[in-house]
């Protein structure tokens, strides 16, 4: 009978420990869910939020690319836009490459028209080629054989 007393008394203590950490677990999955979800927003509003956020800055750029096209200066544009501070960089970018397109055939060299390419691709030249190619691939097959 002491046995089964004891037996009892350790059951009952093991079904506490249990418990408790049932309830440990329980505070660490409800703080948890708190980091993640602060405001105790449902699924549903944080996708509604989500969508209204993207559709606000769909019409800023599309009021951003409308001002570009009626030719209004860059400066009106809200100040939060340029929080990088990045907006001289892209000017000084767009500059150098209105300059490098004013400046693209500076480069251009005329070509001799005898030159190694015209050779390279004439008729006689491709026969020689293919003919080599089909020695090669003889070759090669009577190796395997």
């Amino acid at each position: 009978m002491v046995e089964f007393q004891e037996k009892t008394a350790s059951f009952i203590e093991m079904e506490e420990l249990y418990e408790a950490k049932k309830a440990d677990k329980q505070n660490i999955e409800d703080t948890t869910e708190d980091k993640k979800n602060p405001k105790g927003w449902t699924e549903e509003a944080k996708i509604a939020t989500i969508e209204l956020l993207a559709e606000v800055e769909w019409e800023k750029q599309l009021a951003r690319e409308a001002q570009r096209k009626d030719g209004l200066a860059l400066e009106d544009v809200d100040e939060e836009e340029d929080y990088l501070g990045i907006a001289p960089l892209i000017e000084r970018l767009e500059k150098k490459q209105v300059k490098d397109l004013e400046n693209v055939d500076q480069y251009w060299e005329p070509t001799n028209s005898e030159s190694d390419d015209d050779k390279r691709f004439s008729s006689v030249e491709v026969k020689k080629q293919l003919d080599e190619f089909e020695k090669k691939c003889k070759r090669h097959l009577l190796e395997l054989l």
